[in-house]
């Protein structure tokens, strides 16, 4: 089995998690919060979906920030693993409330937001919102404000169960829609676990927006992320750094 190491140029440890370092890529898209090299930095700023225009993350984001990569490749990664599935049944909440309040803290753009806002419960079979009790802590170390709007029009299959990144647009486009509207023109920041096809939070972001939302921002814990591409932007490396 291939071992990988990070590039320490290339990351900065934010915290930790169960003991291993959660880091954070330097060089990330400026629209979809993907890790890119640093070359890509210099000459675009943009991964190279979002410079073809195929993320089209502005339709109704401003942008998505990632805080650290999660990778399902990585079977002894400690935050990959509680992601796919100990987050979402509850665990570790402060613990992830923890790493998007460094976001919020650190990133210049979330300093002043409205209003945090998760996205509406993953599955019908779930008996939380995980994200909303994220959320919830995050507001009190934060002091910003909890919105939690968002539901689904009807059940649709989980995100995670489909692969193909055209199909997860179909299936939550125009499922989501929100129980109330604002009164003014609230930047909105919304929060999420693990983002990968974006479909999620740009529908969430359309929605917010028709309930007279100012602008969006999508705050993200991890960008979904394949060992080639973190290869390729450099972050990791089969020889240590």
């Amino acid at each position: 089995m291939t071992t990988y190491y990070p590039v320490q140029e290339n990351v900065e440890k934010v915290t930790e998690f169960k003991n291993d370092p959660v880091l954070r890529p330097l060089y990330q898209c400026k629209e979809c919060g993907h890790s890119i090299s640093p070359e890509f930095a210099r000459n675009t700023g943009v991964c190279g979906m979002c410079h073809d225009g195929i993320n089209n993350i502005g339709e109704y984001l401003n942008r998505v920030y990632s805080i650290t990569y999660y990778c399902s490749e990585f079977s002894n990664h400690s935050l990959t693993n509680s992601l796919k599935n100990e987050v979402k049944q509850g665990n570790y909440a402060e613990e992830i409330a923890e790493i998007l309040t460094w976001g919020i803290n650190n990133f210049s753009e979330l300093k002043e937001p409205d209003y945090i806002t998760p996205p509406p419960r993953g599955t019908d079979d779930a008996n939380i919102n995980h994200m909303k009790n994220i959320g919830e802590i995050v507001s009190e170390e934060t002091g910003i404000p909890i919105q939690d709007p968002l539901r689904k029009c009807e059940p649709y299959t989980s995100q995670k169960q489909i692969s193909d990144p055209e199909k997860r647009i179909d299936n939550i486009k125009n499922n989501i829609e929100s129980i109330e509207s604002f009164d003014s023109s609230p930047t909105i920041v919304v929060i999420d676990d693990v983002v990968t096809s974006t479909g999620t939070l740009k529908y969430s972001a359309k929605v917010l927006l028709n309930s007279v939302a100012g602008q969006v921002v999508a705050l993200v814990v991890a960008r979904s992320e394949k060992i080639g591409d973190l290869k390729d932007a450099k972050i990791i490396s089969e020889s240590q750094q």
